[in-house]
């Protein structure tokens, strides 16, 4: 019989083990139009109430009227509309509920949690449950914020977020009632093989921002495919950039945007450059590559921001975020005790995972409701993270968005 060989440093080396989910990055540039202070948005926690109500009074920028003398002008043939007040819109919506869960089983907790127990540890089955249900939640919120993050894209784009499914945009939905003319239909794309004017589409979408949104846009967001057609376009290239009107648009890598966007940038855009259009308006010019898997199994990689899309956008618009309560009974003292042990912190005021890009604003972890419960043998518990976002672009009529970057 062959001498048995020893276990030692000689024989085998034991690397440090790879955890993917700590470098897991979590962009959240679209959720950090929310929930601002600096431009009068709220963020409005409702544990206990299960309905929201919005009330929105919409003004326009109509002049007064010039009259002739000496009559009522109320009948002199003028068409001034009179003055309305007290009028309004008013929304009722219940709030949607996001879930994710993971069960750790009691035979689980007799094996070796990979990679973080070592191979001579022998962790008891307290402290490999503890580290289970520490990852299990950590995934669980992982993938809340990339859906909120999809959530929220929805909400800026298209002024509608789905209610119950991502497939669902026009049934059940939240509708901010964004003008219909803020949703750009071009004609042709910028990829079309008779060369377009991007200049003009541009122009044309701040000019509806600046009369329907009473703010003119600051900014814009380009799809990857806009983007490059953008940048081969004749019209851009040889009467804009390459020609006399040089200085007016400004792509390069060492640009640098304006303080006021930079929660953006921190929450995944990428600053491209600086452009002032032929009529005036003053755009700073983001792409968004980031990057999704869906969510069924095999999911394929989606992008939070379409690649055809363009965006145009002003950054101080008021836009409002909601978190609904969950759906549970509510949990006793003995429940959070038993929390406290299983996960090793306190689930009333569960951290953040790491890997999540912005300001430390931009994703508030009192969102989240933690819990757990067994299994009716013992055998298992389940670890279950449930949400209930609505991101509410108040002023919604401050967005524009098309699909300029088509070759059609």
């Amino acid at each position: 019989m062959p001498t048995p060989i020893v276990f030692d440093a000689l024989s085998r080396f034991l690397a440090t083990g790879f955890r993917e989910i700590d470098v897991l990055h979590l962009p959240t540039a679209f959720q950090a139009f929310f929930g601002r202070p600096e431009t009068g948005s709220f963020t409005i926690f409702s544990p206990n109430a299960n309905d929201l109500d919005i009330e929105i009074e919409r003004m326009d920028e109509t002049v007064a009227a010039l009259v002739p003398r000496g009559i009522n002008a109320k009948f002199g043939g003028t068409t001034h509309a009179d003055i309305l007040v007290g009028r309004g819109t008013a929304f009722s919506r219940k709030y949607p509920l996001t879930e994710e869960s993971g069960t750790i089983s009691g035979d689980q907790i007799t094996n070796r949690v990979i990679p973080d127990e070592g191979p001579y540890e022998n962790w008891t089955r307290e402290v490999r449950a503890q580290r289970l249900a520490q990852k299990i939640y950590k995934i669980a919120v992982q993938r809340h914020i990339r859906l909120q993050e999809i959530l929220a894209s929805q909400s800026i784009r298209t002024g509608k977020q789905s209610a119950q499914s991502l497939a669902d945009t026009t049934v059940n939905i939240y509708d901010f009632r964004r003008n219909t003319n803020l949703t750009i239909s071009p004609s042709h794309g910028w990829g079309y093989s008779t060369p377009p004017d991007p200049l003009a589409d541009i122009d044309a979408a701040c000019d509806l921002v600046r009369f329907y949104g009473k703010n003119a846009p600051d900014m814009a967001v380009f799809g990857g495919d806009a983007m490059n057609y953008f940048l081969h376009n004749t019209n851009v290239y040889t009467a804009y950039a390459h020609h006399f009107y040089w200085d007016l648009i400004q792509f390069n890598a060492k640009f640098q945007p304006d303080e006021k966007f930079a929660r953006f940038i921190e929450g995944g855009m990428i600053p491209f450059g600086q452009l002032r259009t032929p009529k005036g308006y003053s755009l700073t010019i983001f792409t968004y590559p980031e990057i999704y898997a869906s969510a069924n199994v095999g999911g394929t990689a989606t992008k939070y921001f379409p690649d055809s899309g363009v965006l145009f956008a002003y950054s101080g618009a008021r836009c409002d975020r909601y978190f609904g309560p969950p759906e549970r009974v509510p949990i006793t003292s003995i429940d959070a005790a038993k929390m406290m042990e299983r996960f090793g912190f306190n689930p009333a005021v569960p951290p953040l995972p790491a890997g999540v890009m912005g300001a430390t604003d931009v994703v508030p972890p009192q969102m989240y409701y933690v819990d757990t419960y067994d299994d009716v043998t013992a055998k298992a518990v389940t670890i279950r993270v449930q949400a209930a976002p609505i991101y509410a672009t108040t002023r919604t009529d401050c967005f524009a968005y098309g699909a300029f970057g088509v070759a059609t």
